[in-house]
């Protein structure tokens, strides 16, 4: 499994670590992530199996 860290899935999705922050405060499904969760003031992301697979546009972070 893969884990990420906020900032480089905001990075990698081409969004700000706000847009990201703001997504899982509202218990949002977030595109490729299967959980999130957190830890002290820290958010830990694991990554879906098919995660490397998807070819999804930039600017994207939730799912609909």
């Amino acid at each position: 499994m893969q884990t990420f860290t906020v900032p480089q899935y905001a990075r990698e999705r081409g969004v700000s670590k706000v847009a990201v922050t703001r997504a899982m405060n509202k218990g949002a499904i977030l595109i490729g992530i299967s959980s999130y969760r957190k830890i002290g003031r820290d958010w830990v992301l694991t990554a879906r199996k098919d995660y490397n697979k998807k070819n999804i546009k930039k600017g994207l972070v939730i799912q609909k």
